[in-house]
């Protein structure tokens, strides 16, 4: 007969779980999204420990990765760096207000004390391989930056 197609329920029921997962965290604590390092921010590795930003506090503002959730919103300190973390897929984000600056795709600089918000879309799912099925599947995300 003809070729047979697998399918990858079991990836994409996993992304909704994950996506469920992450949209329940949203607004119940407002570093849910980040985490920032306590490091100097002079490596690409994730070495040492991690602790979310509080949007309260300048005390542990400082580089952050994050992963784009909406509904977030993090604490970067002045000249401090922001990288997005998308995995796969595409890294454009949109920011309003001035408190960023953009240094490349997906990395933000703290240029100022105040506020930005940082938008765009996400892949849902992994990129699928040539003969298996694909998951076109985005989502919008949100993220406020308080720079301090």
């Amino acid at each position: 007969m003809g070729k047979r197609i697998r399918t990858r329920t079991p990836a994409v029921l996993a992304a909704v779980a994950a996506a469920a997962v992450l949209i329940a965290g949203c607004g119940s604590d407002g570093g849910s999204g980040g985490s920032t390092s306590g490091g100097s921010g002079g490596g690409s590795g994730g070495g040492g420990s991690t602790t979310p930003s509080a949007p309260g506090s300048s005390a542990g503002c400082g580089d952050v990765v994050l992963t784009p959730t909406s509904g977030s919103e993090v604490c970067v300190g002045l000249g401090r760096t922001l990288r997005l973390d998308f995995g796969q897929g595409n890294n454009s984000a949109h920011a309003t207000g001035t408190a960023l600056t953009q240094i490349s795709p997906g990395v933000f600089r703290g240029a100022r004390a105040g506020s930005a918000e940082l938008s765009g879309q996400r892949r849902l799912c992994p990129t699928a391989k040539p003969g298996e099925v694909a998951c076109d599947g985005i989502a919008g995300w949100r993220v406020t930056v308080r720079v301090r």
